[in-house]
């Protein structure tokens, strides 16, 4: 006798707002929905959560916050604007430029002062282009500080790791001020090696438990902090579902059509879909059909979940997409 299973359908969700992606703007988005009161859900296509976010250094470019006259620096908007105009040209309107310099400070200062992002302001980690006008030689790039992994709890388990480049020695994980001495062999590269290691090495506990450092830096302190905040606010993040396309009814995008651990569901939203679930560096047909030639996805240092099909979805409704020349990707590495 053979006996049949029979899969149930997942049931509808209905929420205020559904964010595709669990990086560090997809969480900031969804955290900011909820301290406005709203009802945000998150869904990551992978079966950790971080992003490429939470594998990179995790420096974020914000020209003129509130963090760069306490390091001894200075800022302005004018300097910013000049710097953005000249770096990227006619790739990006003026309004998208000013829009970033005028509320991309007030984001910062919003996230630090509602939810706890703790950061500072990196003195000696320059512009891409100090030498343009309105260029600076630090202060605007800034770093979450480090923080416990066990203030993740069980969340932990499932943080993207670093990647390699952005620990030391592959295992160890340091901060943009730790590792400009290593990197460079400048002053203090000994004392500073000599720190770090031991507070690795000597956190026995961990080390019995996992090679991974539980002193969390750079993107996976950011994702952290950003996760902890979300979970005080009590935002769902559903792992291992994916977006497979849009709702529209009457125009207007009114949800998605999601695969939930392989199972299709219904996820119904209010005001709409935030999609925050990063690029198509993963994915090899767009690379050979969007970026310059010869590509490979061997090239990309991007989580493997990174294939692109929350634009593909997106295409398929008639989103506008723009292809971006060099100063876009250029820009593309300071947030506009």
């Amino acid at each position: 006798m053979v006996s049949r299973v029979t899969l149930l359908p997942v049931p509808d969700i209905e929420t205020d707002i559904l964010v595709v992606g669990s990086g560090a703007s997809g969480l900031a988005a969804a955290l900011t929905v909820a301290l406005h009161g709203g009802r945000p859900l998150v869904i990551e296509r992978s079966h950790l959560f971080g992003g490429t976010s939470a594998t990179s250094g995790g420096t974020i470019w914000i020209p003129n916050n509130h963090l760069i006259g306490p390091a001894g620096g200075s800022d302005s908007e004018a300097e910013a604007l000049e710097y953005l105009q000249t770096l990227v040209g006619n790739d990006a309107t003026d309004a998208r430029i000013r829009a970033f310099v005028t509320e991309a400070p007030r984001m910062f200062r919003f996230l630090d002062e509602r939810a706890g992002l703790r950061c500072e302001s990196l003195p000696r980690y320059c512009d891409y282009h100090p030498e343009l006008p309105g260029g600076k030689p630090g202060w605007r790039s800034c770093q979450a500080l480090p923080v416990k992994a066990d203030l993740l709890g069980g969340d932990f388990a499932a943080l993207q790791p670093p990647h390699l480049c952005t620990t030391a020695f592959g295992r160890i994980n340091w901060t943009a001020r730790e590792a400009l001495p290593l990197i460079t062999q400048g002053k203090g590269a000994k004392s500073t090696f000599l720190r770090i290691a031991l507070k690795y090495w000597l956190d026995v506990g961990q080390r019995w438990k996992t090679p991974r450092d539980r002193r969390l830096t750079g993107g996976g302190a950011l994702i952290a902090r950003l996760m902890v905040a979300l979970r005080q606010q009590g935002v769902p993040v559903h792992l291992s579902t994916s977006l497979m396309e849009f709702i529209v009814e009457d125009g207007r995008v009114t949800g998605a059509i999601v695969a939930a651990d392989g199972l299709p569901q219904r996820i119904r939203t209010a005001r709409g879909v935030i999609v925050a679930s990063g690029g198509f560096e993963r994915n090899a047909e767009m690379r050979g059909r969007w970026l310059p030639q010869p590509t490979t996805t061997a090239w990309s240092a991007g989580v493997p979940s990174n294939t692109g099909e929350p634009i593909a979805a997106a295409m398929r409704i008639g989103v506008a997409m723009q292809a971006a020349s060099q100063n876009q990707l250029a820009a593309y590495y300071m947030g506009i």
